[in-house]
């Protein structure tokens, strides 16, 4: 570094949300702290959004230091029945204290000199925000992120309209670059995390409860599935030529032009699909077993561990739409009512 510029120390957060992942967070926390805290300008924020797994507990007995010797807040909402990515983040980061914040998920580890690394980029550089979609990365560093927190409040942080999993920080980052901060990337030597599934990143998120079966259609030509949904709705897309199911970063590629949408009921065996758009028109699946007849088609309904890609690469699209819209609208248009907002307790006593 040219030693004629002035070396700050800038105060970093580094935020996390849990909802049922408490056995990730019992591998990656107590040693992201081990590796940060002789940087010394330093806080984590741990936010338990409404977790089940004996995450008041943990934190108690294992964190009960960092607590006291301020490396460690320990923020706790009751409010949340699901699981929603924007919101968790807007709050931990809103509630953070750091010039810098940096999101650091449950499953992500912080490894020793990261958060040197960071305060000396920033030192360098501030119109700019680093983020783990560096070439070669795991899928799992989309969502890191470090960024000044006047730029993540310029920008009214993550969209809330994003529910459950998925976009969120391809959003914000869209916002980021909207307003003339450059997004750098984070150095791959830091890209540490747990390997899971896609069964940790959709468990908790209302889509579970919501839908009430999936039906493929799987021929040579073409991909079809139905979403049929607990509230009377469906969704009947094709996914485009060539593509079996999911790209590689779990997002479904679907033809949009052929996408039905509309109510449905059933009368004994047979469903009646009352689409709405792109136009008005019925079709009625006949089901036998463990097969479903529409005309000479049959669907298949997905059922057990063959669900999971289904449900995540659904929750993909549905964010995914909310994201292009919200391209097109501009950074005005994101949270006009306030974010991170909800009730909270800080290190087990309720804020005032």
């Amino acid at each position: 570094m040219n030693k004629n510029i002035p070396h700050k120390k800038h105060k970093i957060s580094l935020c996390t949300t849990c909802m049922g992942r408490l056995h990730h967070l019992k591998e990656t926390l107590p040693a992201n702290i081990r590796n940060s805290v002789a940087y010394g300008a330093i806080e984590f924020v741990l936010l338990n959004y409404n977790s089940n797994d004996g995450m008041d507990q943990w934190v108690a007995k294992e964190m009960k230091e960092h607590i006291e010797n301020g490396f460690l807040v320990y923020l706790k909402t009751s409010e949340p029945k699901y699981w929603h990515a924007a919101h968790a983040k807007n709050i931990v980061t809103k509630y953070a204290t750091g010039e810098i914040v940096v999101n650091v998920d449950s499953d992500c580890f912080v490894l020793e000199g990261y958060v040197e690394y960071i305060n000396a980029l920033f030192n360098k550089e501030t119109n700019m925000f680093l983020t783990g979609r560096t070439p070669m990365a795991p899928a799992d560093a989309v969502g890191r992120v470090c960024v000044l927190k006047s730029d993540f409040l310029r920008v009214n942080g993550y969209d809330e309209n994003l529910d459950g999993y998925g976009f969120e920080d391809t959003d914000l980052y869209s916002r980021l670059r909207e307003i003339g901060i450059e997004e750098k990337d984070i150095d791959l030597k830091f890209m540490a995390s747990i390997d899971h599934g896609h069964a940790d990143r959709i468990q908790n998120t209302n889509l579970l409860d919501h839908i009430e079966l999936i039906l493929t259609h799987d021929a040579r030509t073409e991909f079809k599935a139905l979403i049929v949904k607990k509230d009377g709705s469906f969704e009947h897309f094709v996914l485009l030529p060539n593509v079996s199911g999911l790209r590689s970063n779990g997002e479904l590629q679907i033809d949009e032009s052929q996408t039905q949408i509309g109510r449905w009921s059933r009368i004994g065996n047979q469903m009646f699909f009352q689409t709405k758009e792109p136009s008005e028109s019925t079709f009625v699946i006949v089901e036998n077993g463990p097969r479903f007849r529409m005309n000479d088609m049959l669907y298949s309904k997905v059922e057990g561990a063959d669900q999971i890609p289904m449900f995540y690469g659904y929750a993909m699209l549905t964010n995914q739409r909310i994201y292009t819209k919200n391209k097109e609208q501009g950074v005005d248009s994101i949270n006009r009512n306030g974010f991170g907002k909800g009730a909270l307790m800080v290190n087990f006593e309720m804020e005032a």
